[in-house]
């Protein structure tokens, strides 16, 4: 799930081989269906983002492939082979120009220019990925491990293991101005890391079960946190406390802000969206 970059519409993905493009102000469907996934095969869509300019959408699919969407007239522009296992996340860079995909214990790097593979590193299970702002680092949620790696995307090298979860890592966050690194856990905490020292600097504790998602809002004020206990929270970064809880009645899955941040929207497990009201 993501917002386009002007916060007019939500693109939803799911179970059912389509991607669904939502109108943010109506909170209607602008087409019945959208996107349609390559195969229509139990393709489901694992991941979603758009490129910087909201010309492309990018969705990462459960037969281990990435379909390149013009964003304009709703039709597939290139599909990209990772491997046959589910892409579980996909992430862009600053300028639209570089792309992080995780499957198979794998994430790739795609120069989007020649729509091909730049580089590869090893990551352990389902991992997430992120971009810093600056598109110097690329943080990748260990999956199976309990560890955040911290990558150079240029240089194709690890730069540090963050360690201190007890149990796996499966979400990540740079904070806008690329200063803090957040993490979450099957633990149930969220762990912040001051991106320049590589030191933890808060736990952040709360959640009853795990935490499936984060995402800091545009100015850096409020991070989300969606989890298995049915509830999406909200922290303020500042105080390093938490700020309100939202209820749900299903496993969040992911969670995004709207690009001005007023808007918070949240996706379940059975792909209940909903859309919250922030300030």
């Amino acid at each position: 799930m993501t917002f386009t970059p002007d916060g007019k519409t939500i693109a939803a993905g799911g179970e059912r081989d389509t991607v669904d493009l939502w109108n943010v102000s109506t909170r209607t469907l602008t087409t019945t269906p959208t996107f349609l996934s390559d195969t229509a095969n139990n393709n489901a869509v694992e991941s979603l983002v758009y490129t910087p300019d909201g010309t492309t959408l990018i969705s990462g699919n459960y037969d281990g492939t990435i379909t390149l969407w013009d964003a304009a007239s709703e039709t597939k522009a290139a599909t990209l082979t990772a491997n046959g296992n589910p892409v579980w996340s996909v992430a862009i860079n600053f300028d639209g120009t570089l792309l992080a995909s995780a499957n198979d214990d794998t994430v790739r790097l795609w120069d989007m220019n020649t729509q091909s593979v730049a580089g590869a590193l090893s990551a352990p299970g389902d991992a997430e990925v992120a971009f810093s702002p600056d598109g110097a680092l690329l943080a990748i949620a260990g999956g199976t491990y309990r560890t955040v790696l911290l990558w150079d995307p240029v240089k194709r090298k690890n730069i540090t293991t963050l360690s201190g979860h007890t149990d796996y890592a499966g979400s990540v966050a740079f904070s806008p101005d690329g200063t803090l690194l957040a993490s979450g856990s099957n633990d149930k905490t969220i762990l912040l890391w001051d991106v320049a020292t590589r030191k933890n600097v808060a736990a952040l504790t709360g959640h009853t079960k795990g935490v499936s998602s984060l995402e800091f809002n545009s100015d850096g004020t409020l991070l989300a946190s969606g989890g298995s206990d049915y509830t999406v929270r909200l922290w303020d970064v500042h105080r390093r406390k938490l700020a309100t809880t939202l209820r749900s009645v299903e496993e969040v899955n992911e969670v995004a802000f709207s690009p001005d941040g007023t808007l918070l929207a949240s996706i379940s497990n059975f792909g209940t969206l909903r859309v919250w009201q922030v300030s």
